[in-house]
């Protein structure tokens, strides 16, 4: 039976934190089922996998029988970072559609094995970016994509989280081989955001550099938290991403934007190609802004799984955090990492083909 003509069964591959949200919402979009769900540790999550899955749910404890026993068409790779490439190539191979959480790869290596197994398949990918399928974010890249600011010359993201000891991931965060780096870990967030306010036009060249806090509540970190990243685009364009884990204060996320005909700053614009606005005074967007949500939770994610769902009925690739604006932000991410680890600028090889 096709695809629009039955319900789209989805599974979830975790299960911690964002494992609940994408079962979460799966429960919440109509036309979808949730049929199962895997963990490395069944005991230990159980209770968790059930409280946000439903009882009926499968439960799997092996990656290879959970993609070939539990009949999904979609399933969400939410394990821990250094795993998310295998298994997305594993899923790719089986013919699934893959919700993959962010970073997909750790490595330049595993993030060509994602692009080829995945476009071999033919099967629909996302990266689960899912603030940029609502909200201010979304108004912003709308905006510049219309034009309403003309053309971006300058684009700045600053990504400040104090991921310590009293968050859940802070276990796996703090550690080389799961967090990786700051970029990696949840830099790569504003590493997407300035890809997509840039066109998905990758730069020539990024330069990058990482600091710490002498805090002893990060004292534990194996990598600099703190990073902050440089890019050159063709034809006099620049960028920067900024990304600290060991920051005492609120979570923000905050991105400024200058073009030729006007600026957007987080849910403020001006343009000179809306008459009647004044050079003086900011317009506000009517728009949630990520600092809306206090708590992470399935709300968020709503949005984008249906637009994903959407993109697999229809055929058409995701838009915004689809396989190949991901890979695009992965090459930039891996050359900024790149860079802070030689101390030496690093040069960016434009697209193939």
């Amino acid at each position: 039976m096709p695809h629009d003509q039955r319900p789209l069964r989805a599974a979830v591959a975790g299960f911690g934190m964002a494992a609940s949200c994408h079962a979460g919402a799966y429960r919440r979009i109509p036309g979808v089922q949730l049929v199962a769900a895997y963990s490395d540790y069944v005991e230990r999550d159980r209770a968790a996998i059930l409280a946000a899955c439903g009882p009926d749910v499968r439960i799997f404890d092996d990656y290879g029988r959970f993609l070939g026993e539990s009949g999904a068409d979609i399933v969400s790779v939410c394990t821990l970072p250094d795993r998310h490439a295998a298994q997305i190539v594993a899923a790719a191979r089986a013919g699934k559609h893959i919700a993959a959480e962010k970073p997909v790869c750790v490595s330049a290596e595993e993030l060509e094995a994602v692009n080829d197994a995945v476009r071999a398949a033919g099967v629909q990918f996302t990266a689960c970016f899912q603030e940029f399928h609502y909200g201010a974010f979304l108004a912003s890249i709308d905006m510049i994509a219309q034009g309403i600011i003309g053309r971006v010359h300058l684009a700045e993201v600053d990504y400040y989280n104090g991921i310590g000891p009293w968050v859940q991931q802070y276990w796996w965060s703090r550690t080389k081989q799961h967090g990786v780096s700051s970029l990696t870990n949840c830099g790569c967030h504003a590493m997407m955001l300035l890809t997509l306010l840039m066109g998905g036009v990758l730069p020539e060249e990024v330069m990058s550099y990482r600091a710490r806090s002498t805090s002893d509540s990060f004292s534990s970190y194996e990598f600099d938290p703190t990073q902050m990243s440089m890019f050159r685009w063709a034809g006099g364009r620049i960028g920067k991403v900024s990304s600290s884990l060991d920051a005492i204060q609120p979570y923000m996320f905050r991105a400024s934007v200058v073009g030729s005909e006007g600026s957007i700053i987080d849910d403020q614009f001006h343009t000179t190609r809306i008459t009647g606005l004044e050079r003086a005074r900011w317009s506000r967007m009517g728009a949630r802004t990520i600092g809306d949500a206090l708590v992470i939770g399935p709300e968020m994610y709503i949005d984008f799984l249906t637009s994903f769902t959407a993109a697999i009925r229809s055929g058409v690739a995701m838009p915004r955090t689809n396989l190949d604006m991901t890979y695009r932000m992965h090459r930039m991410l891996l050359a900024a990492d790149e860079s802070a680890e030689t101390g030496k600028p690093v040069r960016i090889a434009p697209m193939a083909g």
